[in-house]
């Protein structure tokens, strides 16, 4: 049972080293560093490593009895003090990286002359790409998608919550998108849709186009995605998807 716990102790972001030092105070309680070394099967000198690690952290403690100094467990309820400090130092750098970005992403517009093409590998690359569209200045961004394929990738949840951040951000979106079976979707707000066949117009992949940049994302047989930062190229895909767009809204009426 114990082992269990200090393997949750180290995803919890202890060391194994921390982590099995810490298990061990709990289980067999306060005892000098050369008795916990023995306990962990550790040298003395890496045991003391470990303890001044879990002492500044707040969950080992210390107290003399005679001439030895005991080390001894605090209260596990430490854990959560402990992650709501690391949540509040990730939350600081967090704002002082959106102070500088701005000034980041200027210097690599300056620099970018020739088109600029990216990689995404995988589901995590894919979301990152997808949620690019955030940082562009373009209150406007148009998307070709294949549904099922979508779905396939990323959970409900993770839909709304894109869904969410552009609706946060006013961002209006343009849909074209094919789906095997089920009715048509209701558009949520600052979007529009037009559903396409998927039997005579499949959509082999996913096309975002806004700002500079063209991305595309295929989910069929392995998630990669691409994206493309060229202005002439933005513009002649925003003309193709419009011009789609007008035909199939005519067809409709």
């Amino acid at each position: 049972m114990m082992h269990k716990y200090q393997k949750q102790l180290e995803k919890f972001g202890l060391s194994e080293k921390e982590a099995n030092v810490y298990v061990a105070l709990l289980q067999h309680g306060a005892a000098p560093a050369s008795v916990v070394a023995n306990r962990v099967e550790l040298n003395r000198s890496t045991t003391y490593v470990q303890l001044k690690s879990l002492l500044a952290y707040g969950l080992v403690s210390t107290f003399k009895d005679g001439k030895k100094t005991f080390f001894s467990a605090e209260s596990p309820l430490n854990l959560e003090r402990l992650l709501e400090q690391r949540i509040s130092t990730l939350e600081q750098k967090k704002s002082q990286i959106e102070l500088f970005l701005p000034g980041l992403l200027d210097s690599f517009s300056q620099h970018s002359i020739k088109p600029i093409i990216r990689n995404f590998q995988g589901k995590d690359g894919l979301a990152a790409m997808r949620n690019e569209v955030f940082t562009s200045e373009d209150a406007k961004i148009r998307i070709i998608t294949n549904y099922d394929d979508l779905q396939n990738t990323f959970s409900k949840k993770e839909l709304q919550h894109y869904s969410a951040q552009r609706k946060q951000q006013s961002i209006a979106s343009y849909v074209l998108y094919t789906m095997a079976a089920g009715d048509d979707f209701t558009p949520f707000e600052y979007q529009r849709l037009q559903r396409v066949s998927a039997k005579s117009k499949p959509f082999g992949c996913d096309v975002y186009i806004y700002g500079n940049t063209v991305s595309f994302a295929a989910m069929k047989h392995e998630v990669v995605g691409v994206s493309i930062d060229q202005a002439d190229i933005a513009v002649a895909m925003k003309t193709l998807f419009d011009s789609y767009w007008d035909k199939h809204q005519k067809k409709k009426k």
